[in-house]
């Protein structure tokens, strides 16, 4: 009998062979919601008729995200503050059914994300993030690193409903006072989430992978998910830069920055050019 732990690339298809079924599903699952969201707004929503071809697909990704975003991180940001006995006692390579559930679904909405990004011409910030994420957890399913990944998913995208709420509310050219408040309690939350404590995380994940050196399983692993933690989270700064750049200088504006800084496309440039546009209005 062949398995895939006998195979010669064996380490990259078990993850297939074991979760293959509920990747493919939720890769598919994402493609309906964007099509099923882009078809309500033309049908129930007038601002969605009257708007740029642009932002009907951003009306479409941020259905896929919100959704994405809070299945993930109910099912997995509990695992990180109350882990279970099996990754507790093997931090590396212990593994749990029941969060790498949710990480399959994270891995089908990341396969959905790369030839979303690619077809709808996102930039190469997002495209990185794109195939990092969804090698990451694609290979956790091995299992490897789950309580850290835990942590990664369940947390990042706990932030990801409150900017899609700023989304939502700039797509509509909604603003208010309670909307200011929102985007603060978003800069705090994603600066806590994202920045902070993922320091500590990643150091911690980068000391128990040095301390198990001489018990390296594949090292292609090892060494990807070395450069996909950099890359995700080099991605974090220079996106929280971009935010704290959006909260101190609060204005007619925003909602531009918002949406761009959602796209990554904040730019030296285009930031004086949306600065220009806030001096013009106040004057």
């Amino acid at each position: 009998v062949v398995s895939a732990d006998t195979m010669e690339f064996g380490w990259v298809v078990r993850p297939w062979v074991q979760h293959g079924t509920t990747i493919l599903s939720s890769f598919v699952a994402f493609w309906v919601i964007m099509v099923a969201s882009r078809l309500f707004g033309r049908l129930f929503i007038a601002r969605y008729r009257t708007t740029t071809p642009r932002a009907r697909v951003e009306w479409g990704t941020m259905s896929c995200s919100v959704v994405h975003a809070l299945i993930v991180s109910y099912g997995c940001l509990p695992v990180w503050i109350w882990p279970p006995a099996s990754l507790t006692q093997d931090p590396l390579y212990g593994g749990d059914p029941g969060v790498q559930f949710y990480f399959a679904i994270s891995a089908g909405y990341f396969l959905w994300d790369i030839f979303a990004v690619v077809i709808f011409k996102w930039p190469l910030p997002f495209v990185l993030h794109a195939w990092a994420s969804f090698l990451c957890m694609y290979f956790t399913l091995y299992p490897f690193l789950n309580l850290h990944t835990a942590y990664f998913i369940g947390a990042y995208e706990s932030v990801t409903p409150i900017l899609d709420v700023l989304l939502f509310a700039s797509f509509f050219e909604y603003d208010s006072t309670g909307l200011y408040i929102v985007k603060m309690v978003f800069t705090v939350w994603f600066g806590v989430c994202r920045v902070f404590y993922s320091v500590y995380v990643v150091y911690d994940q980068s000391i128990l992978m040095y301390n198990n050196l001489d018990n390296m399983h594949i090292v292609p692993i090892w060494v990807w998910w070395g450069i996909a933690t950099l890359i995700i989270q080099l991605l974090q700064f220079k996106w929280f830069a971009d935010i704290i750049y959006v909260a101190l200088k609060p204005g007619a504006k925003d909602d531009e920055f918002i949406q761009e800084q959602s796209r990554g496309d904040l730019s030296p440039r285009r930031k004086e050019e949306l600065r220009n546009k806030k001096r013009s209005f106040k004057n």
